[in-house]
C-alpha cells in the first residue's frame, strides 16, 4: 500500500507541482512529497513479510529523515502518527486503520505551529473523521474507501476555505497529493495491484510496470492572482538537530517558540534525540546558529523562495496558456526590498511584487515572469534601484505584451511614480506624468560603510553610518539617526512640502517614534511621515518633495 501510494504521487508529481500556489507559489509540492515518499519504497520492498505495525514504523522513520519542504514534512508526520497508533499490530482491522489515520492527523496538527485550513491538513483531517464514522465492524476496504471519498470531496472544497486558492482557480496541491496517496493505497488493498512508478520499483518485481507518467489535464492557473506570500521571509530552511550530551533542551517548545518569532510556515518535529525543523525566515544563518547550541546538524537545505516563485510562474507562462490575459488597460510591477514597502506598493495597486534591491538584485527572468502575470495591456515596471534598471529593460524586451520601464532608480521615485498614475489618462500621458513625478523627488539614504574608504572626497571609516543625497556623501556619523538628521538638513528647503522616511529592518519602533517627533518639531512647515519599510542594508530611505 505504501509503495503504491509513493508511486502514484510520483506519477502525478508535475500535476501537483503546477497546483502549488500556497503558502508560496514555488511549484515544488509534488516534487517534495514524491521525494519524501520514495525514500521508503526500496527499503520496504527489501523487508517483505513483516507485520503492519513494523512496516508503518519503518516507513515513518524513513520519511521523517527524507522529508523535504513543508508538504514533505507534513506527509511524514501523517505517517509518523499512523505508526504510533499501529505500534505492535501484526494486522490492521477497519477500526485500527481509522484510528491510525486519525493519529496521523493529530501528529501533523501538533507539529505545525500555525495550521491553515484549506490545505493537506484539512483534507487529511476530514478523511480521518469519515474513517472513524464508518459502521462498527466495517472491513478495512470499506474504511479506506470512506476515507478516500471524504478526501476527494474536501479537496474540491479547498478553494472556498483558502482565498489564495480561489483567486488562482486551483485546489490545494498538498491536498491533491494526499488524495493520490489514498488512491494508491486503496488500489493495492482492493486487489488492483501495486501502482508502478520509477524503474527501481518495477525492477524489484513488486510493482506493476507501465503506470508511470500518468496523464492529467494541464492545470490552468490565474497567474494574476499570484504574489509570493510571506515575501518578507524569503528563505526556506530545513535541517535536523541531533541532540548531544550536555546540550539537551529542557523544553523543545522553547526552541520552537524562538523559531516561530523568527519567521513563519514553521513545522517542528521533536522525535527524541532527533528534531526536524522547517521554517521560512529572513536569516537562515541565524536559524542554523541557534540550532547549533543543542547538537550537530544534518540534512541542511536552504532555498531562495523568490527564485523558486519566479521559475514557477516563468515555467507556467512558457508552457503556454498560463500568461495572464489582459483584463484592464494598465498594470504595475514593482521591485520591493522590504515587507513594509511591499505592503505599500500593494496598497498603491501594484499587481505584482518582485522581491529585490541592493545586494539582492532580481533576474531578467523574475521580472519578465511578473510582467507576464500582470493582466494588463500595458504594464509599467518600477525597478526602484539604479542597479535594476538595465535588468528591467531587458525583461521588458523579452515579453510579448507592452511593458514600459519607468526610470525610478530609488524607492522614493517609484512611490512618487505610482502615486502620480491617472487611471483615466492614456499610456503616453501617464508615462509623461509619472516621469515628471520622479524628477520632483529628492532621494536620500542612510547606510553603513563596509570598509574604510573615501566617498565624495571625504574619508569614511568602516561601520560609520553614511548619509547619501543622490550619489553625494553628506554625513558620516556614529549613529544612523544623527546621519539622518544631517541628511535632512541638506535635502529640505523652503520649496519642499512632504518628507517621508522609510525605516529599515534594523530600526526599532521606539526609535522611529522618537525620531519622528524630533523631525516633526524641526520641520513644522512640511508634512512628515515615517513608514516601516523593513528594507535591509539601508536604515533609512528618505523622500523629499
Amino acid at each position: 500500500m505504501i509503495v503504491s501510494a509513493a508511486n502514484n504521487v510520483e506519477n502525478h508529481r508535475t500535476e501537483i507541482d503546477d497546483l502549488n500556489v500556497f503558502p508560496v507559489p514555488d511549484g515544488d509540492t509534488g516534487s517534495n512529497m514524491s521525494m519524501t515518499l520514495q525514500a521508503a519504497v526500496k527499503p520496504l520492498q527489501e523487508k517483505d513479510g513483516r507485520g503492519c505495525g513494523e512496516v508503518a514504523e519503518l516507513a515513518a522513520g524513513l520519511l521523517l529523515r527524507a522529508a523535504r519542504g513543508n508538504s514533505g514534512v507534513i506527509t511524514s508526520l501523517l505517517f509518523r502518527g499512523f505508526a504510533k497508533a499501529a505500534e505492535g499490530a501484526a494486522e490492521l482491522d477497519g477500526r485500527l486503520l481509522a484510528e491510525a489515520l486519525d493519529s496521523g492527523v493529530k501528529a501533523a496538527y501538533k507539529a505545525v505551529m500555525k495550521p491553515t485550513e484549506g490545505t493537506i491538513l484539512t483534507v487529511s483531517r476530514r478523511s480521518a473523521e469519515a474513517a472513524l464514522q464508518a459502521p462498527a465492524g466495517a472491513e478495512v476496504e470499506a474504511v479506506l474507501e470512506a476515507a478516500l471519498e471524504a478526501a476527494r470531496e474536501t479537496l474540491e472544497q479547498t478553494p472556498d476555505m483558502l482565498p489564495a486558492l480561489k483567486q488562482a482557480g486551483v485546489v490545494d496541491s498538498g491536498g491533491k497529493g494526499y488524495v493520490y496517496i489514498l488512491e494508491g493505497m486503496q488500489r493495492a488493498l482492493a486487489g488492483g495491484g501495486v501502482i508502478g512508478g520509477r524503474p527501481a520499483a518495477a525492477e524489484s518485481g513488486a510493482a506493476e510496470p507501465g503506470a508511470a507518467q500518468a496523464e492529467a489535464p494541464k492545470v490552468q492557473i490565474n497567474l494574476a492572482a499570484l504574489n509570493p506570500e510571506h515575501a518578507d521571509f524569503g528563505y526556506c530552511t530545513e535541517f535536523f538537530i541531533h541532540r548531544t550530551q550536555g546540550k539537551r533542551l529542557r523544553d523543545a517548545a522553547e526552541l520552537r517558540d524562538e523559531y516561530d518569532r523568527m519567521g513563519d510556515s514553521l513545522v517542528f518535529v521533536d522525535d527524541g534525540d532527533l528534531i526536524k525543523v522547517h521554517v521560512h525566515s529572513r536569516a537562515p544563518g541565524l536559524v542554523l546558529q541557534k540550532a547549533l547550541r543543542y547538537g550537530y546538524l544534518s540534512g541542511i537545505k536552504i532555498e531562495n523562495m523568490a527564485e523558486q516563485y519566479s521559475e514557477f510562474i516563468g515555467q507556467m507562462g512558457a508552457e503556454g496558456g498560463a500568461v495572464a490575459e489582459p483584463t484592464k488597460p494598465f498594470g504595475f510591477v514593482a521591485v520591493s526590498p522590504g515587507p513594509g514597502l511591499t505592503d505599500l506598493f500593494r496598497e498603491l495597486t501594484a499587481d505584482q511584487i518582485v522581491p529585490g534591491g541592493q545586494t539582492m538584485n532580481p533576474t531578467i527572468e523574475q521580472i519578465a515572469a511578473a510582467i507576464n502575470a500582470t493582466p494588463a495591456e500595458t504594464v509599467f515596471v518600477l525597478p526602484n534601484n539604479k542597479n535594476i534598471l538595465l535588468t528591467a529593460e531587458m525583461a521588458a524586451g523579452a515579453v510579448e505584451r507592452r511593458a514600459v520601464v519607468l526610470p525610478a532608480a530609488t524607492v522614493p521615485e517609484g512611490v512618487a511614480a505610482i502615486v502620480g498614475f491617472d487611471e483615466g489618462a492614456t499610456a503616453d500621458e501617464n508615462i509623461a506624468a509619472m516621469g515628471a513625478a520622479i524628477k520632483r523627488v529628492r532621494s536620500g539614504q542612510v547606510t553603513y560603510a563596509v570598509r574604510d574608504s573615501v566617498v565624495s572626497g571625504k574619508r569614511v571609516r568602516k561601520g560609520e553610518m553614511m548619509g547619501l543625497f543622490g550619489n553625494r556623501l553628506v554625513a558620516a556619523e556614529r549613529t544612523a539617526e544623527r546621519a539622518l538628521l544631517k541628511l535632512l538638513a541638506e535635502m529640505v528647503d523652503g520649496d519642499c512640502e512632504y518628507i517621508t522616511v522609510f525605516c529599515g529592518e534594523d530600526v526599532s519602533e521606539s526609535t522611529a517614534r522618537k525620531l519622528e517627533e524630533q523631525v516633526c518639531k524641526k520641520y513644522e512647515a512640511q508634512e512628515v511621515s515615517f513608514v516601516n519599510g523593513g528594507q535591509p542594508v539601508y536604515s533609512y530611505l528618505i523622500s523629499v518633495e
